[in-house]
């Protein structure tokens, strides 16, 4: 709703997923010259805004791995 992203290439692996792109809209309100501006996943785990625990009321399967 605020175009903040859009749908960028796919990626040539298998399954070909789609990429997305940040827009000139969201890198003006935050600030940001550029995507490279914006922090890392090690910067997001070590402010504690990434967690590597699953989501709550999600259960593994028996064996101890994720179901499918």
């Amino acid at each position: 709703e605020l175009e903040w992203i859009r749908f960028g290439r796919r990626k040539m692996t298998p399954g070909r997923p789609v990429t997305f792109v940040v827009t000139q809209e969201f890198l003006d309100h935050f600030g940001l010259e550029s995507a490279r501006d914006l922090p890392g996943l090690k910067e997001l785990r070590s402010a504690g805004l990434l967690e590597n625990r699953p989501p709550p009321g999600h259960l593994p399967g028996p064996d101890g791995a994720d179901d499918p």
